[in-house]
């Protein structure tokens, strides 16, 4: 796992997920009707790049900026 070979501690982990599910339920509450495959798929883009660049020590900043980038590449392809 990615934690464990870049000597990531327990606490920043369970941030990361902490993050990522707070992220999932703030998508999830505006994405409005949409088919479960495609709402799930945009969510789980979304929160996951956020929670890497977390566990990667990013700033706000760049979480923010792959999320853009995410959504961009979703509505371009």
């Amino acid at each position: 796992m990615v934690y464990k070979k870049r000597s990531i501690i327990r606490e920043t982990l369970l941030r990361a997920f902490a993050l990522s599910n707070l992220i999932n339920i703030f998508i999830k509450s505006y994405i409005g009707t949409l088919s479960p495959i495609c709402g799930c798929g945009i969510a789980t883009e979304l929160e996951t790049s956020a929670s890497i660049v977390y566990l990667f020590k990013g700033s706000i900043k760049q979480m923010l900026g792959v999320m853009n980038n995410m959504v961009g590449s979703i509505l371009v392809g």
